[in-house]
């Protein structure tokens, strides 16, 4: 008797990965606080010598304090870390149905240059507020906006689901210091009603 054949194949399905590019407005300033030469110095410092304290006293000028505190791309232009954009949308999964297993895995906010994206808007200015006693420098930018590149796969996520968790993010979470998810106001954005949002496969 013969044997009967059998169908052996395997069928892998592959993601759909596409790239959704969703211009942000800012909605309240966006106030920059990124680690500084001289405080990287000092904690290096710390680390080194746990029992010994850094006696020297540097004078500092705050224009320079909050020029060294804002995010720039190679180029010099105003970025900020893609990272905190996808940090903000996380924590607005946990308002919504999505699980954080599928966000994480199928979804990824990417970069324009190393690890930052571009930020659009004002020339940054000098902030100073007095917290704890101390007085600190930061750079503000007043308006701002940005394009924020999605990269996720069709197959587990909507580009409606993912567009609403970045309004979310945008009102309840923010970016940067002194956000809403810190006890701030600033760093809100919402998505830009005056500029198109593309929605294109990627290669």
């Amino acid at each position: 008797m013969a044997n009967k054949k059998t169908d052996d194949t395997i069928t892998i399905q592959l993601p759909e990965m596409r790239v959704l590019c969703v211009p942000i407005v800012g909605l309240t300033p966006l106030l920059m606080d990124a680690w500084t030469k001289s405080a990287i110095d000092e904690l290096v410092y710390k680390q080194m010598n746990p029992s010994k304290k850094k006696s020297e006293k540097v004078a500092i000028v705050p224009e320079d304090v909050a020029e060294e505190k804002v995010y720039r791309l190679s180029d010099g232009r105003v970025g900020f870390p893609a990272s905190g954009v996808h940090g903000a949308i996380r924590r607005a999964v946990k308002q919504s149905n999505i699980t954080m297993v599928d966000y994480n895995c199928m979804a990824t906010v990417l970069p324009d240059d190393g690890r930052l994206m571009a930020i659009e808007g004002s020339t940054p200015k000098l902030r100073s507020d007095t917290i704890r006693g101390n007085v600190v420098h930061r750079a503000e930018i007043t308006d701002w906006g940005a394009v924020v590149k999605i990269r996720y796969d069709a197959q587990a996520l909507k580009k409606n689901d993912i567009m609403s968790l970045l309004v979310k993010a945008g009102l309840s979470v923010g970016i940067g210091a002194w956000r809403p998810e810190k006890n701030g106001t600033f760093g809100t954005f919402t998505i830009d009603p005056d500029r198109d949002v593309t929605d294109e496969a990627l290669n």
